[in-house]
């Protein structure tokens, strides 16, 4: 809990030193908000052991993962023509429902059923875009991933565990800008990368303008 409040007023200082400094000089801050999609390429693998050591399930999820879904908001400010910087807090979910290895469960009493591995993740990050032409731009951006996952699965009873991590991570992508005059559509692909897992999401968001044009 202290480590998530760390890099939330870390995360808020990002976002006031953004808006003083768009206020000085006279220069243009946006909000952006819109939906991500992630396409896992995990490394991460969940040993849980479930009831002492009746049942052990080593979960892989770069197995069976679905196409995990969130939404972002990022707070940018232009510096000028080529250069922007930006913080970002974002949400993605993932689910595994399918395990084609589940690996030695032990002797138990009873089937085991019903298994469902999710993983969240909390992408707060700050990095910069270099726009190239007509509103086609490069970013880098960094921070940390708070990422919590938890396995289900019925032994007669329904039982849970659930692991949490906070991980260093990066991303460098592409994305394009349309203006579509009161506002602008950005829509870009990058690669996120943790020690622990990583994917490519995709993100597609409207950015408002809320400093001075």
């Amino acid at each position: 809990m202290q480590t998530i409040l760390s890099f939330g007023k870390l995360i808020g200082l990002c976002i006031a030193l953004l808006f003083v400094t768009s206020q000085n000089l006279n220069a243009q801050t946006t909000l952006s908000i819109g939906p991500e999609i992630g396409l896992p390429l995990f490394k991460y693998q969940q040993n849980v052991q479930l009831v002492a050591s009746i049942a052990t399930i080593p979960v892989n999820y770069e197995e069976g993962t679905n196409t995990g879904f969130g939404a972002s908001a990022r707070l940018q400010h232009q510096l000028n023509d080529r250069i922007s910087l930006f913080a970002k807090a974002a949400y993605m979910r993932f689910t595994n429902e399918n395990f084609t290895n589940l690996g030695n469960v032990g002797t138990v009493v009873g089937e085991l059923s019903n298994i469902e591995a999710t993983m969240t993740a909390i992408p707060i990050q700050g990095g910069l875009k270099v726009y190239m032409v007509d509103g086609l731009y490069g970013s880098a951006e960094a921070g940390m991933h708070l990422i919590t996952s938890k396995l289900d699965a019925t032994i007669l009873v329904n039982l849970s565990k659930k692991e949490e991590l906070n991980a260093f991570s990066f991303a460098p992508g592409i994305g394009y800008e349309i203006d579509l005059g009161n506002f602008w559509l950005d829509v870009g692909a990058k690669y996120q990368y943790t020690k622990d897992f990583s994917y490519m999401n995709f993100s597609c968001g409207l950015v408002f303008p809320i400093g001075n044009r």
